[in-house]
């Protein structure tokens, strides 16, 4: 599914309606157990990005990808690699 979100983000062509409809399912995917999701979801954030509000990078994107290098740190998980892959793309 979030590998998805991109072409639903494109399709939805609203930006309140992205950030409304599709932030919480991505914000509700990244907090999967299961690694393979939350790669996926990382590694799509960026096609989102440019659909989504100032209002909802500022305060929630950026926060998550904020809080996810945080505890990746913390428990030496390979979130962090994921970051850094994409981050030149955010």
């Amino acid at each position: 599914m979030a590998q998805r979100l991109p072409v639903i983000a494109r399709a939805l062509k609203n930006s309140s309606d992205v950030v409304s409809l599709l932030l919480p399912c991505l914000v509700q995917l990244y907090k999967d157990d299961d690694v393979t999701v939350k790669e996926a979801c990382m590694n799509n954030i960026a096609q989102c990005i440019p659909h989504f509000t100032s209002d909802a990078k500022k305060n929630t994107v950026l926060p998550l990808i904020k809080k996810s290098a945080e505890q990746s740190l913390e428990q030496k998980d390979e979130t962090l690699m994921l970051i850094a892959k994409n981050f030149g793309e955010w």
